[in-house]
């Protein structure tokens, strides 16, 4: 084919899947976009045409493929079926073949083999007769030659590091407009690096070109990370085109920027934000206690793609009944409790406490009583069975109390219990995790007593923090400041939950924080996301400080102060 490669009509094709297995998963989404390297993609150009194919399985998605790709129930109720897509694709893949005047269509895919034996297979079982007619180009294939000092070559990484975002959920409409603009910048490589400026030229390059030694080099300049100042601040990771990737907080801006470079072994994600990482922004603070708020505010005006802890995406808190049975986004009288971060180990309590009440006579869902998917948790009988054994247990509580408060006590003579064994570490900092004892596969009596309790501690826990977050959100703190001499205080006043004065003090003074006389339930109803956030992360580096051995206040009013040695014992419980 003679054709230039920047004027050959493409067609980008993506694929998602149910799965990794050939054998056992299906085409979930199908898409394509036509194009070519000259034509400009804006959003008044070609649009891709994407398809939810009809799933032949039952149940026919997983929860994490769900959370991924953000496709339910409800796109599936219109899916169309697979035999239907693909004779939509074939005819436009001749379509594309006539304009170049070729027998095979060009199709430019990320990952081409991977995709490839889902169409193949799809082909296969509609038995069309014949093989697909397609001109395969592998855009990552061509990106491992081109550019083998990247650390990562997936589809988000190339595309990122040549200046286009991909949104987090894996959909085909993203790709294909991904995999169009990562092909448009191929091209123009191929040909000033290699001459290579036709089909026929590529597959030849493809095929007898080395593939150049991996030596991993970071596109962001040494340079500049070099210079960094040795303080504490904030610092954002940018990708070419301004896009914040990732916000981070540190002691040390030129230490830990610098540790991303050093180290050897780095998560996916991270070596993925590395490879699209051109440009840093910083901003130095005061103190690392100062950088940590300021990070939690930063993510949750930005939701970087690349922070996972503190962006406000799928994340709210919310307020519980008495009995746990319901939950509502702002405070008042039918749910007075909270706010808490996640309703779920409350759901399970509820769950429990209606099965005991109606003595296990009644229908039931195990998976909802210990907050667990239906693949995982225990038979009946050995469900039962541990059900009984907690009764039996705690059965002094259980008979003098409602149940919501007699679960909640059960929790914090579990949490007490569990102190008493050193179980429970000083640097617990809890919010998002899941319950413990999640992946318990061999169960017995007493691994599902383990459950329960385990349930009844992150509800106790909760509430807990909620009610130690509302005083700190009308607080003063007062430390120490580091390697000071005339022991000048840094000063944090928190006035609802928001930063109303942060600075150094070169006296002895600890101000009143000005919402004092708050009540706590007024206190608790201010407390959103992000001020929920900001004292946790607050909470966080006040323990921190405490493990520091620095000197530490935190004053409540005219005369209530917590110092350093009360720290240390309130916060084996918060």
């Amino acid at each position: 084919m003679h054709i230039p490669l920047k004027s050959l009509k493409i067609l980008a094709l993506d694929c998602q899947t149910t799965g990794n297995s050939l054998k056992y998963n299906d085409l979930l989404e199908i898409g394509w976009l036509e194009f070519s390297a000259i034509d400009p993609l804006t959003p008044q150009g070609p649009l891709p045409v994407t398809f939810v194919v009809r799933q032949p399985r039952q149940p026919p998605l997983s929860k994490r493929i769900q959370k991924l790709t953000g496709i339910g129930d409800n796109n599936l109720k219109s899916a169309t079926d697979a035999k239907a897509v693909l004779d939509h694709l074939l005819l436009k893949a001749s379509e594309v073949a006539r304009a170049n005047r070729a027998a095979l269509c060009p199709v430019a895919i990320h990952y081409a083999n991977f995709e490839m034996g889902f169409l193949n297979k799809l082909n296969r079982q509609s038995h069309h007769g014949h093989s697909l007619p397609f001109n395969v180009i592998c855009t990552h294939q061509i990106a491992c030659k081109l550019m083998p000092q990247l650390p990562r070559k997936g589809i988000r990484a190339v595309a990122g590091y040549l200046g286009h975002s991909i949104p987090t959920a894996k959909r085909c409409a993203h790709h294909l407009v991904a995999t169009a603009h990562i092909w448009r910048h191929l091209v123009e490589l191929l040909a000033d690096r290699h001459s290579v400026h036709t089909m026929d030229q590529l597959q030849r390059w493809l095929k007898y070109a080395p593939l150049p030694a991996k030596t991993r080099a970071y596109p962001m300049p040494r340079d500049r990370r070099l210079g960094l100042p040795d303080s504490p601040g904030i610092y954002r990771m940018l990708r070419s085109n301004g896009d914040v990737l990732y916000i981070g907080k540190a002691t040390s801006l030129r230490k830990r920027i610098n540790s991303y470079f050093h180290k050897r072994r780095h998560p996916e994600a991270i070596l993925e934000m590395l490879t699209q990482a051109v440009e840093l922004e910083i901003a130095q603070t005061g103190s690392a206690l100062e950088a940590a708020l300021r990070e939690s505010d930063a993510i949750k005006r930005r939701n970087p793609p690349y922070n996972t802890a503190l962006v406000s995406r799928h994340r709210k808190v919310s307020f519980i009944s008495r009995d746990f049975a319901s939950h509502s986004p702002i405070m008042n009288q039918t749910h007075p409790l909270g706010p808490v971060p996640s309703v779920e180990p409350f759901s399970a309590a509820n769950a429990l406490g209606k099965f005991m009440g109606q003595n296990g006579n009644t229908s039931y869902d195990i998976s909802r009583i210990m907050a667990i998917s239906d693949d995982a948790g225990p038979d009946a009988s050995t469900f039962q069975s541990g059900v009984a054994l907690f009764q039996e247990k705690y059965c002094l509580v259980l008979g003098r109390m409602a149940i919501g408060p007699a679960l909640l006590h059960i929790g914090r003579l579990s949490w007490k219990e569990k102190l008493t064994r050193q179980e429970i570490e000083a640097s617990i900092d809890s919010e998002s995790e899941t319950i413990e004892g999640a992946t318990v596969w061999e169960w017995n009596p007493q691994a599902v007593v383990g459950r329960l309790e385990s349930i009844c501690r992150r509800c106790a826990f909760m509430l807990r923090r909620a009610r130690w977050f509302a005083v700190l959100s009308e607080s003063t703190v007062a430390w120490q400041a580091g390697g000071n001499e005339r022991k000048d205080l840094n000063i944090v006043v928190m006035h609802k939950g928001n930063i109303l004065r942060n600075d150094t003090s070169r006296g002895s003074t600890i101000p009143i924080p000005p919402g004092s006389a708050t009540g706590h339930a007024k206190r608790r109803a201010r407390i959103d996301l992000a001020r929920y956030d900001r004292l946790r992360v607050l909470t966080t580096e006040i323990r921190r400080l405490i493990t520091e051995d620095r000197l530490i206040c935190l004053r409540l009013s005219e005369r209530v102060y917590l110092r350093s040695p009360q720290f240390r014992l309130l916060f084996n419980w918060i």
